[in-house]
């Protein structure tokens, strides 16, 4: 350096020195030809300058915009700088992969070259506004630089400088296409849930994980007679809607499925209405759970079966029931008889059997027709139930035949006194459309295990 000084050059350069404490500091060092007036050179001046505050500043400048950048390249967005001219002035490296161009082919760009017109043209509005002092953060559906269509998330905000003036956007995207159709899915598939549940002939309830009812349906509404909001948040374990004998199973059912015990169960008990009906429901539980698997709530379908109940039991009694009399015929009969020869057998008790047989009633029917006999029938079975104890079963077996179940006696004498009351009780006059008739019985008298065992 000072041999170029003694050519006539002036040289400067920066380097770290020693100094008095040993410490090394950066100073700009420069050496100048000493000139005479003769223009001769007479020697050289070396000129030092402490910069050592300035390379510390510019280090740390040059440290903050290496991670700025690194934080920047890292951030799961598509992040640049734009200056009034709608030139790129920063980019970071989501923004090249989506470019596919470097940051130094991009740098010094104008928007509408880099991302293509129909996109600027989009973008255009919008950066017009933020130069204008606005901020925006909004979502729109934006040409891609491959022309495909995609949502995404957007944030312009002013760069101002000391005077408040803009002179630059900061601007942040975020691709949220997939994210946008999944909402989309979600809500089409909630809408359709919403829909299936507004319209299907079940009622629809949800329980959450304490046992409250979390979802109430419009079917519900019209089963239970119930509105939504005097029953959502109603507990399970004090649910008005169950009859209090069905209450106790219903509840270790739901207790069941919440502890994960089973998927899904069905069930069949007595519902009350808020009419304080009582009503028959088949209910379908099954447990929803989240991504996790784990359940949060039980979904229960209801459906009012109460008719198809009644009519189980109109037919249960048709099948079992004489038609003219309404007594238990021989299908019931045989059941009842069964039932009390097993319990007699197993308490060493006994069971009596008294078989009524009405006579002359062919004659009845011969001479006055079946409208009269059957009429007589009822009026005969009525006497017999009269004459006969609570506890004493009366079938009919067919035509004029009769038979009684008879329990709980230990004196066999007790049948003697039956059959004469039943004899007492038939042998009346019954006056049927002004015809006084007389009939008899015949009564036989079997003993179970005395007379054999059946």
């Amino acid at each position: 350096m000072l041999a170029r000084a003694l050519r006539g050059e002036s040289t400067s350069f920066d380097r770290l020195v020693p100094g008095a404490n040993g410490a090394r500091r950066w100073m700009t060092i420069r050496v100048v030809p000493d000139m005479s007036a003769e223009r001769e050179i007479a020697g050289a001046f070396v000129l030092m300058n402490d910069i050592h505050g300035l390379k510390q500043a510019q280090e740390a400048l040059r440290a903050s915009e290496a991670e700025l950048r690194l934080i920047m390249d890292n951030v799961p967005a598509r992040v640049a700088y734009i200056d009034r001219e709608y030139r790129f002035r920063f980019i970071n490296r989501h923004n090249e992969e989506w470019l596919s161009e470097s940051r130094k082919e991009l740098t010094g760009r104008r928007i509408g070259e880099v991302v293509g017109e129909a996109r600027g043209r989009q973008l255009q509005p919008l950066l017009t506004r933020v130069l204008a002092g606005e901020t925006i953060s909004t979502e729109q559906l934006l040409v891609q630089p491959n022309g495909e269509q995609r949502w995404e998330s957007i944030h312009f905000a002013p760069n101002r400088d000391a005077e408040g003036n803009v002179i630059g956007i900061y601007a942040v995207h975020t691709d949220i296409h997939d994210q946008k159709r999944n909402e989309e899915a979600l809500r089409r598939a909630n809408w359709m849930l919403s829909s299936h549940i507004n319209n299907t002939p079940l009622a629809v309830l949800e329980w959450d994980r304490d046992f409250r009812l979390v979802r109430w349906s419009p079917q519900a509404e019209n089963i239970f007679g119930w509105r939504a909001e005097e029953v959502l948040g109603m507990p399970l374990t004090g649910s008005q809607l169950t009859h209090e004998s069905d209450r106790e199973a219903v509840v270790e059912l739901i207790e069941k499925l919440m502890a994960g015990e089973e998927p899904r169960a069905t069930g069949l008990n007595r519902n009350y209405r808020k009419d304080g009906e009582t009503i028959w429901c088949e209910w379908y539980h099954s447990c929803l759970l989240d991504e996790q698997g784990r359940i949060v709530s039980i979904l229960s379908f209801v459906q009012d079966v109460s008719s198809r109940i009644q009519a189980g039991e109109r037919l249960q009694y048709l099948a079992t029931r004489d038609a003219l009399t309404g007594l238990p015929n021989r299908v019931l009969l045989q059941e009842r008889l069964t039932q009390a020869i097993a319990q007699a057998r197993r308490s060493h008790q006994r069971v009596g059997v008294l078989f009524i047989d009405l006579d002359r009633f062919k004659n009845v029917n011969d001479t006055l027709g079946h409208r009269i006999g059957d009429e007589l029938l009822k009026r005969v079975t009525a006497a017999l139930s009269h004459a006969l104890r609570e506890t004493d079963l009366l079938a009919r077996l067919g035509g004029d035949e009769f038979m009684v179940i008879v329990e709980d006696f230990d004196d066999p004498e007790v049948l003697n006194r039956i059959a004469q009351k039943v004899q007492d009780a038939v042998s009346q006059p019954f006056e049927i459309e002004e015809h006084d008739i007389y009939v008899t019985s015949s009564t036989g008298i079997s003993v179970y295990p005395d007379d054999g065992d059946a």
